[in-house]
């Protein structure tokens, strides 16, 4: 293999273009054309230092005999490499900048816009996901469902800012820096380069270059960054690091709720019931969580990812979510809306709770807890008492009944408190979720919290009792307002009161001047008076 094609094939090895090889061996862009195309031989000083460049020996090189050089080793994919390369990236746009015509620089500009607006619309199928996941949480009915739906949307929210991110920057890079390097120079540019290049006088002999092997030793020019710039890049590369640490805890913690979700729907598999869809979901998510984390960790502790392997790992985890989201479209389909419609079994069993009391002429009826309206029944028969019955379901609901009252007191009050039981501690529920699953219908648990109060009693006492409840709900509402006036006047008497404070400062502010401009002229006076006693 000739020298002209080793330097090239190294050159695309270690993605650089010619421009920037020139500028690493501070040389012209066209002297490096040259070298490719056989015009001409670098210098010894320059051979030596693309040797040190691309990691391999002189002989190597120069020697024609040798077919083939590959890289000695890969290297590592570092924080500070990635802050250079996006620099790198950086310096090389604003250089396109400096030499593209207006025209050019319009079209630029649009094609940039073109691509920033497909990443934007790629947020819809994410809203999309997050409302699914959103859905499901809501259905959960648990105090967590805000939280959880918090979750979601930041981990989405941040899947999707990473892969726009490395959308935009590979395409950027691939299709539009290259494309416009190629076409940054005009006519005019190139015509004075090829004067230039005529000016350049250079073919240095190969036997003169294997004579030199011996005798020179001289190191390459090394251009060390500056301390200030070896700081700046390790503070970078610190903030850098801390946000890629903080940024791992939320999918570690996404990672082990999926994986607590995928026991979960194990078990659930073993009680049989199977949701397939869900599943293939978990697997996708805990794929693409593990994935994340892999190349986060390894970005943080500067391990080299490997390209292979997470593009497969990535196209896995898409392939899954796909299928489990289809699948769970249509498992999800067959899914019914029953309300506060319970079958008739012994899960959702009613039961009745009475207590009846005399009827007086000041009674009322208050309801702790989740329930209807209180309805009245009429029953003739019960013309000195008053009937309480309360209709609960067992296994979810506990009633109480207090009354407050006696002889002594004309108001009487009964209490009726629920204690609703619809929490994970409840074995119920356990059936409940099952049964609910296993018939793929939805109820609303409220129902299930909450109590039913009829009063029965007779008609007369009913009107009575009507009557008294609007009375003294009339008569709460004009004590409220009393209560509102009163805080009123008071608020209107603390203003006056402040008012006639401020008025009261500012003449003894006026008096406490009155007071100084007086003793001035009484020191004045004295000073009069002293100086015609002296005289």
């Amino acid at each position: 293999m000739k020298f002209s094609e080793k330097i090239q094939k190294l050159r695309k090895e270690y993605k650089l273009s010619q421009e920037q090889l020139a500028d690493q061996l501070d040389v012209s862009r066209q002297a490096v054309s040259k070298w490719e195309s056989g015009q001409t031989y670098p210098e010894m000083d320059k051979l030596i230092s693309i040797c040190k460049l691309f990691k391999c020996s002189l002989d190597d090189l120069t020697n024609d005999e040798i077919k083939e050089i590959s890289k000695i080793e890969k290297e590592k994919i570092t924080v500070s490499k990635l802050i250079d390369e996006a620099l790198d990236t950086i310096s090389r746009s604003v250089c396109i900048f400096k030499k593209l015509s207006f025209g050019q620089t319009m079209k630029y500009i649009l094609e940039l816009f073109i691509l920033i607006l497909i990443l934007i619309l790629l947020q819809l199928p994410v809203g999309y996901i997050y409302q699914l996941g959103a859905n499901i949480f809501n259905c959960l009915k648990s105090p967590l469902d805000e939280i959880l739906c918090s979750i979601w949307k930041f981990i989405l929210s941040i899947s999707y800012l990473i892969f726009a991110i490395i959308c935009f920057y590979y395409l950027y890079k691939t299709l539009f820096l290259k494309k416009w390097e190629q076409v940054k120079e005009t006519p005019i540019e190139k015509k004075k380069e090829e004067i230039e290049n005529e000016k350049i006088s250079v073919e240095p002999k190969k036997e003169n270059i294997e004579s030199k092997k011996e005798e020179l030793h001289v190191e390459p020019r090394n251009n060390h960054p500056s301390v200030i710039l070896k700081i700046l890049n390790s503070i970078v590369s610190f903030f850098v690091k801390l946000c890629l640490i903080l940024m791992l805890f939320p999918f570690l913690l996404f990672f082990f709720c999926l994986i607590v979700a995928l026991i979960i729907g194990i078990y659930l598999m073993f009680q049989g019931i199977t949701y397939f869809g869900i599943f293939l979901l978990l697997l996708g998510g805990l794929t693409f969580s593990y994935l994340v984390i892999e190349i986060i960790f390894n970005i943080i502790v500067n391990h080299r990812n490997s390209e292979k392997k997470i593009g497969m790992l990535l196209l896995i985890s898409f392939v899954i979510l796909g299928m489990g989201s289809g699948i769970s479209l249509i498992e999800f389909t067959g899914f019914t809306y029953n309300g506060s419609s319970f079958p008739d079994t012994e899960l959702y069993k009613i039961e009745y709770y009475e207590k009846e009391i005399n009827m007086k002429d000041m009674l009322t009826f208050s309801v702790i807890g989740a329930y209807n309206e209180v309805s009245y029944e009429v029953d003739p028969s019960l013309k000195d008492t008053v009937l309480v019955q309360a209709k609960i379901y067992k296994n979810f609901n506990k009633i109480y009944f207090e009354y407050e009252g006696d002889s002594f007191h004309d108001e009487h009050q009964l209490w009726i408190i629920a204690n609703p039981k619809l929490h994970l501690f409840n074995p119920k529920m356990k059936q409940l979720v099952f049964n609910s699953l296993k018939e793929k219908t939805i109820y609303d648990l409220r129902y299930l919290g909450q109590v039913d109060v009829t009063i029965v009693t007779s008609e007369e006492n009913i009107e009575q009792l009507i009557k008294y409840e609007k009375w003294k709900v009339e008569e709460e509402t004009k004590q409220n307002l009393e209560f509102e006036y009163e805080i009123f006047e008071y608020q209107k008497t603390i203003l006056e009161k402040e008012e006639q404070i401020s008025q009261l400062e500012n003449k003894i502010d006026q008096l406490e001047v009155a007071l100084e401009e007086t003793k001035r002229k009484i020191q004045e006076y004295k000073d009069q008076i002293s100086s015609i006693i002296t005289e």
